[in-house]
């Protein structure tokens, strides 16, 4: 059976109700830089790209409430939505998603696609060739900044796409078949009370997280199972050192959660409701 070849990890889709405050909130704390700002009037939207040190995300916010963003936000809540992948050939990624069984819900033939959460064992993946106007990572030579003005709080390395599952080995399993990737690893995390099973991509690591015990000290993962199903659930950078990144929050007054020596978790009413972790690196 075919594979999606996946070139890179395009962005990480959030939808959040207020564009000018939690784009403000991402600028003044984890240094995200504006480079494509627009409105989709046939959506009621209004998007951007921001790049937070090596990693690109995209916020769609509602421009009225009865457009399609507005619906969206109305029904699910702010969050992270997605994650688009760059491939090669967006009709061959169709063609082995559909020979999965995994069902298209949007199609702009020639631009891009989504896939169907409940079939990707919580995730809608984007799947597109394209690349945007004005991506610093498509500049010849471009290397993430270090730590400094752009990436105050010292991120480095790949970014982690958190998935709450009820089965992760079952996930991780399934995406490495679909992708053909290699290096699938569990790992506990007692501080977070949380399993993982990861699969890991050149520029991005894949996992899936799941409660090690019910009810859980920590009631975030359990109660987002509860409520919302299996779907992203965080977005984590991790961090050169987390006591530098601990105190460059303090040093713009954003307030976070500490689990262990070694989280800091931002709080969903500024993330605009997508869960943002920042974790020490191994």
């Amino acid at each position: 059976m075919s594979t999606v070849q996946v070139q890179r990890l395009g962005h990480v889709n959030t939808f959040a109700a207020d564009h000018e405050a939690v784009a403000g909130y991402h600028a003044r704390v984890l240094g995200a830089q504006t480079f494509m700002d627009w409105e989709e009037p046939a959506f009621g939207g209004r998007n951007a790209l921001w790049r937070i040190a090596g990693t690109v995300v995209e916020i769609f916010s509602p421009t009225r409430p009865d457009g399609a963003i507005g619906q969206w936000v109305e029904r699910n809540g702010s969050g992270w939505h997605s994650l688009e992948w760059t491939v090669p050939s967006l009709d061959a990624a169709i063609e082995t998603m559909r020979e999965r069984g995994i069902r298209i819900t949007d199609h702009v033939e020639g631009q891009y696609a989504f896939t169907h959460p409940k079939d990707g064992h919580g995730i809608s993946f984007e799947l597109t060739e394209a690349h945007f106007p004005g991506d610093p990572r498509d500049d010849p030579g471009w290397t993430p900044p270090k730590a400094g003005e752009e990436n105050p709080l010292g991120i480095v390395g790949p970014v982690a796409i958190s998935v709450a599952s009820h089965d992760p080995d079952a996930a991780a399993r399934w995406l490495a078949d679909l992708t053909g990737a290699e290096g699938v690893r569990a790992e506990e995390r007692r501080h977070l009370n949380t399993r993982s099973v990861a699969v890991d991509f050149p520029d991005h690591v894949v996992e899936f997280v799941t409660p090690l015990v019910t009810p859980a000290v920590d009631h975030h993962l359990t109660d987002f199972l509860r409520d919302r199903g299996e779907r992203i659930f965080s977005v984590d950078f991790p961090v050169a050192d987390i006591y530098a990144a601990r105190a460059a929050l303090a040093g713009v007054g954003a307030r976070f959660e500490q689990f262990g020596r070694t989280s800091l978790v931002l709080p969903l009413d500024e993330t605009g409701g997508a869960r943002i972790e920042l974790r020490a690196q191994v």
